[in-house]
């Protein structure tokens, strides 16, 4: 028998039936819903700045809620820096650092698969839809594919490089990407990533974010969640771009944070996760303003 790590977490209710803000982890990267519950991926009290260039083990996949419960993994290996994860089929799949894991909600882990390129750094992790995962490298400004019954990792995409590929989600007809840019220039770009015959090409939709990190499709919008906003809109976390003309709009959600890492979307429901805050928030999606 496993012990689960416990964190006693405040619950904040807003007006809204489905509002909440609820406080986790430090740097909290991304959360995803699971059977009722909230599951999230943090890379450990230290931040970026220590945490992505340390070795120790002290991220964690965590079940979220008024009391935190961390999941430990079964393989005893732990977790360096997780910064994104998805469910599917009742399996989560989780990158940290230069892994790929799949786990149960228990922290059973049925493989763990490393890409042992050079500069290898995994951001985000989605399910594409041919039914296999889909990562960004960040390191490398690539896409892998990896198979869900396995992990083995194969090319997406290749000759398709984006420097400083955060972010992504997929669409039917394409991939919307985020690039997080320089820390100094507003030079975060969107992009619309689509196949042309055996072709892959990546369109700039609009540029001018500033540590951008998150991106959402929201009916006929692209949210982009960042750190420092957009250039016509610095004070922002939050904006919507119109895909068809590239112009943005800074909303007012998370205004009052240091940053917004990940947007998910799931039915009427929206997450955003706050990591230097410390906490997440869900609304329905007809309140994003």
């Amino acid at each position: 028998m496993r012990l689960l790590t416990t964190v006693t977490a405040m619950t904040l209710w807003a007006s809204a039936a489905l509002a909440e803000t609820v406080t986790t982890p430090p740097f909290i990267e991304a959360v995803h819903p699971m059977n009722g519950d909230v599951l999230g991926v943090a890379i450990g009290p230290g931040g970026p700045g220590v945490e992505f260039s340390s070795t120790e083990t002290n991220g964690g996949l965590y079940r979220l809620g008024q009391t935190t419960v961390q999941i430990p993994m079964s393989d005893g290996k732990g977790l360096r820096n997780p910064t994104g994860l998805t469910v599917a089929d009742g399996m989560i799949y989780l990158v940290d650092g230069n892994e790929i894991l799949a786990v149960t909600a228990e922290g059973d882990v049925l493989w763990r698969v490393a890409d042992g390129r050079e500069g290898v750094f995994l951001w985000n992790i989605e399910l594409a839809a041919d039914g296999r995962l889909l990562v960004s490298d960040f390191g490398n400004g690539r896409f892998v594919s990896v198979n869900r019954t396995d992990g083995a990792i194969s090319d997406f995409a290749p000759g398709l490089h984006l420097p400083t590929l955060a972010r992504f989600t997929v669409a039917a007809d394409a991939i919307w990407a985020i690039t997080w840019g320089s820390d100094a220039d507003f030079d975060s770009t969107l992009y619309r990533v689509s196949q042309n015959g055996s072709e892959w090409k990546a369109d700039a939709v609009t540029s001018g974010f500033g540590n951008a990190e998150a991106v959402a499709l929201q009916g006929e919008s692209i949210l982009v969640g960042g750190y420092r906003g957009h250039e016509t809109a610095p004070a922002a976390r939050l904006i919507r771009v119109d895909p068809a003309t590239g112009t943005v709009a800074g909303l007012t959600m998370g205004g009052d944070t240091q940053g917004i890492s990940d947007i998910m979307i799931d039915g009427d429901t929206v997450y955003l996760t706050f990591p230097p805050d410390a906490k997440y928030s869900r609304f329905p999606t007809a309140d994003l303003k």
